[in-house]
């Protein structure tokens, strides 16, 4: 998988799926994509220190395999989406 080989993505041994997005300090903005959740298999989710806004997608539901969310110094508003209390411990 070409992405594979981008900064900041990080895929499984098979480079099939991504497993880690990291990111953060990128200066981007707006709203954060709710495609995310097309990424099933990522573990490790960095978007933390950038200028993302509005709500978190609720598509957070869908990432079964996600560990950690980093998502502090944006602005976001709203509830965090029910799917992050369904992570794994």
């Amino acid at each position: 998988m070409f992405l594979c080989s981008w900064a900041g993505i990080h895929c499984d041994n098979m480079n099939i799926s991504v497993v880690s997005l990291d990111i953060s300090n990128y200066n981007l903005s707006g709203i954060f994509p709710p495609e995310i959740h097309k990424l099933a298999r990522v573990q490790y989710l960095n978007i933390s220190n950038n200028g993302f806004s509005g709500n978190l997608s609720w598509e957070f539901a869908q990432l079964k395999e996600l560990i950690l969310l980093d998502a502090y110094n944006n602005n976001f508003n709203g509830s965090l989406p029910l799917g992050v209390t369904q992570f794994p411990s």
